[in-house]
């Protein structure tokens, strides 16, 4: 038995689906960023030092992410558990090191300030400084003196926390400070109620604040999908109104832009929008670096389907688990498949049979606002679907010879907490 659908009404949407537990808590910055919270004698006494450190990626155990620290960095994730890393140096690790995110800094007594950069980003300058941060691991903890708070060749390695982040930057756009501004890095006042006179120029929060001038208090962008097409198996594309039969091919193109922290996952899936059935099409976990082309094999489900309507997804995760958003990736170019009409679906049973409908039946928290869609197996004639061959609630019976479907249009509006039971006594195929 096949199935030939007819891709005229095909609605294509990049729906929400499968968001962390972690959403509420997610950094909401690119792979890169520098990002600040409060310390903790600040976030009692009210001084204003801050903690920086890099934001890394989408993953909270570093030791499971590749990174490589040669051009062109690349950057690869695997089995994300979006719950998000940071390279930071703090004294009370003692070093610089790999931890993860919500702990150091969402969960944080006094609360996280955001993330900042440079203003003028790529994701080639991006991975650099990840490598740059990367090849630090290891280096010592240093709170108050020059140039120890930024000395990578030194024997050992040291680092403050800002002089991680400005040394990482200097690497892709030349910092924000100069050497005889970082000189002036302590101050025994610190500890203190803030005075800012008296307080050094370089450290966290006055680093926060030249990166607010230059880039602004940055957000993750989504990554977008720029090509939705499917195929026939010989490798000719299907057109709106064309027709499909059995196993087509999906491609999406799937972009984060030159900006962006680059591509982690990518998820294909469909959604029978009547019966409420869903299933996955694909899925991949390989990582690009800034877009990439993603082919599934889809055996459209026959089973249980009627003339209905196909919702088709997206849902892209990049690798600081910024994902795509239904209200911004509803292809409005780089797809034909934009009509809001269901297509037909033709099963050959024999005589015509009730297929589906809508509500389904036994649903409960129904709209008393709701119209009956009784869909059909086969084509009707539709002078013999009416009031008379559809019974059961008092309305208007008409027939959408497109979608094969049965629309009942009460008089008024359904009584509430009552059971309805439609009956369907006649009807005939379109042909005789």
């Amino acid at each position: 038995m096949f199935k030939r659908v007819s891709l005229f009404g095909l609605i294509v949407l990049l729906l929400l689906r499968g968001v962390s537990a972690y959403a509420e808590v997610e950094p909401n910055c690119e792979m890169g960023d520098a990002v600040f919270r409060n310390k903790v004698p600040e976030a009692i006494l009210g001084v204003g030092f801050h903690h920086a450190g890099i934001y890394f990626c989408s993953h909270s155990k570093g030791d499971e992410v590749y990174v490589e620290t040669a051009p062109p960095y690349y950057i690869n994730i695997t089995n994300s558990d979006l719950k998000h890393s940071v390279i930071e140096a703090v004294g009370e690790h003692g070093t610089v090191s790999c931890q993860p995110f919500i702990d150091s800094y969402v969960n944080f007594p006094g609360g996280y300030k955001g993330a900042y950069n440079s203003g003028d980003m790529d994701a080639e300058k991006r991975r650099k400084i990840i490598a740059t941060a990367w090849m630090q691991k290891g280096a010592k903890y240093v709170k108050d003196r020059w140039p120890g708070i930024k000395n990578p060749t030194g024997f050992p390695k040291t680092f403050r926390c800002d002089g991680l982040v400005e040394y990482c930057y200097e690497q892709v756009m030349g910092g924000f400070f100069t050497n005889e501004e970082e000189k002036r890095c302590w101050s025994s006042l610190l500890d203190k109620e803030y005075s800012e006179d008296a307080w050094p120029t370089f450290y966290p929060k006055a680093l926060m604040k030249r990166m607010k001038l230059a880039g602004g208090k940055r957000i993750g962008n989504p990554p977008q999908v720029t090509s939705f097409k499917l195929y026939r198996q010989d490798g000719t594309e299907i057109k709106p109104d064309d027709w499909i039969m059995g196993t087509v091919i999906v491609e999406a193109v799937v972009t984060d832009e030159d900006d962006g922290s680059g591509i982690d996952k990518v998820e294909v899936s469909y959604k029978i929008r009547l019966l409420e059935e869903t299933g996955t099409i694909g899925t991949t976990e390989e990582d690009k670096d800034v877009s990439g082309t993603y082919t599934y094999t889809w055996d459209v489900p026959i089973a249980t389907v009627g003339n209905n309507l196909y919702e088709l997804s997206v849902l892209a995760y990049d690798r600081a688990s910024n994902h795509t958003l239904p209200d911004s990736s509803k292809f409005t170019y780089g797809s034909p498949y934009k009509v809001e009409a269901a297509f037909p679906v033709i099963v050959d049973n024999g005589s015509p049979t009730v297929k589906a409908t809508y509500p389904t039946d036994g649903k409960t928290n129904v709209s008393v606002g709701a119209r009956i869609h009784i869909i059909f197996s086969e084509d009707m004639d539709k002078d013999t679907i009416n009031s008379t061959t559809i019974t059961g609630i008092l309305g208007t019976v008409t027939y959408d010879e497109i979608t094969r479907r049965a629309i009942i249009t009460p008089e008024g509006r359904l009584a509430w907490a009552t059971n309805y039971t439609v009956h369907v006594l006649g009807g005939e195929n379109g042909k005789g």
